[in-house]
């Protein structure tokens, strides 16, 4: 292991434009390691594998919760992921190797131990960097986005998502210390000739000679939905929420999303009475991040003084589409997208079963089943697989035709 090398380790935070920042660099993997520079292939967002390989428990991570997958999946998942990572570093001569992955500010201070001592088997040297936002806006999109995996406005207006400056990034102060942690504002970032890219390139100490090529790549992703998208969406995670008991609910596809963010309305927002209670309640974590850091950041936040007046109630009192109507909406979009997807799923699992792969067929027979509990054909397709699995099985020689033919009889099978 060379001296010489860094690790770079980006931890977003989320909604600071890192999506923008891992494409840019994902899709220039060559050209960063012209420069001696490793960007690893296994995502363009390493979230999923780190916190997969890293979590204590990572089956909470949303991903793989998403995904529905088994504890054997997941294990079999983090040593794929591991696996990938440690060729990639071990096989490419390189100087710096680039992780950027927001889900690690979650994490731990032990978990992100183990995520450095898996490093330093390749550098010593890290960098950490840290985007921040405005408390305002950066809890603006992350409601949005915490609505996309199923949370409610009237769950998120109660527990607001805040950006815990303090919480977030004193992990990896602990484990890599101070001075290798750099912190630098997206508000700022944005508004500079070159944008965030230059910026991060600039924070990251890489070469200049990077900066034209990528910045002239990058495509700020804009994934916010309109009001009346997000209405919609808050009546669909109310009526058909997308976890029950901590697993994936039924009657629900999760691929609504490709439809809400098509419809056009007003830009949302969230109430003024909310706006006054994150500024009241990020003073002091904005107070220990300008401190920390020696920034002069959000100026509104420091000088905030609360007052006491009536609050308007949770809502919003623009929206043009009355509350029943909101509700019809969002479930015929739901039944729609959910029949649509049970019948590519049904579909899919056919195709699995033809062609023998009968593991495939198995898994999207019981998704199918979950997105309409009441259809029988994902149950008598699944009893075919169990048929298949059982004939294929070894059998004592002298009763291989008579075990066949009890099964055969048992179940009618159909193409």
């Amino acid at each position: 292991m060379s001296s010489e090398r860094r690790i770079i380790l980006h931890l977003g935070l989320p909604k600071t434009g890192t999506t923008t920042i891992q494409n840019v660099f994902f899709m220039n993997r060559d050209l960063l390691l012209q420069n001696r520079i490793l960007y690893p292939s296994v995502a363009s967002n390493l979230t999923t594998p780190l916190c997969t390989i890293f979590q204590e428990n990572p089956s909470k991570h949303i991903a793989n919760r998403m995904a529905n997958l088994t504890a054997e999946e997941i294990d079999s998942r983090r040593r794929s992921y591991l696996e990938s990572l440690d060729t990639e570093l071990s096989s490419f001569a390189w100087s710096t190797c680039l992780l950027s992955a927001e889900g690690v500010s979650n994490l731990s201070a032990s978990e992100i131990t183990k995520l450095r001592e898996w490093g330093e088997k390749y550098a010593t040297n890290w960098t950490i960097l840290v985007c921040v936002r405005h408390p305002v806006s950066y809890v603006r999109s992350v409601i949005q986005q915490l609505m996309k995996g199923g949370d409610t406005l009237q769950q998120l207006y109660s527990t607001l998502p805040l950006p815990n400056y303090r919480g977030r990034i004193s992990n990896a102060i602990s484990v890599f210390g101070r001075e290798n942690v750099r912190v630098f504002d997206f508000e700022s970032a944005i508004a500079v000739d070159g944008g965030l890219i230059k910026t991060f390139i600039e924070r990251a100490d890489l070469p200049s000679s990077l900066q034209d090529s990528l910045v002239s790549q990058a495509v700020r992703d804009n994934e916010s939905l309109s009001l009346e998208a997000v209405l919609i969406l808050d009546a669909l995670n109310r009526q058909r929420p997308m976890f029950v008991g901590g697993t994936r609910s039924g009657r629900r596809s999760g691929q609504e999303l490709a439809y809400l963010s098509r419809i056009r309305g007003q830009k949302f927002d969230v109430p003024d009475h909310v706006k006054r209670t994150i500024r009241m309640r990020t003073q002091e974590d904005v107070a220990w991040l300008n401190e920390t850091f020696e920034l002069n950041l959000y100026d509104d936040i420091r000088t905030f003084r609360p007052y006491v007046e009536n609050q308007e109630p949770s809502g919003h009192s623009d929206k043009t589409l009355s509350d029943p109507a909101i509700d019809t909406i969002a479930e015929i979009i739901s039944e729609l997208v959910t029949a649509k997807t049970f019948y590519c799923v049904l579909e899919g699992g056919r195709a699995a079963l033809a062609r023998g792969d009968l593991e495939r067929a198995k898994h999207m027979f019981q998704e199918a089943m979950r997105l309409d509990p009441d259809a029988q054909q994902p149950r008598r397709l699944l009893r075919q697989v169990s048929v298949r699995r059982q004939a294929s099985s070894p059998i004592p020689s002298q009763g291989r035709r008579l075990k066949l033919r009890e099964l055969l009889s048992r179940v009618k099978l159909r193409k």
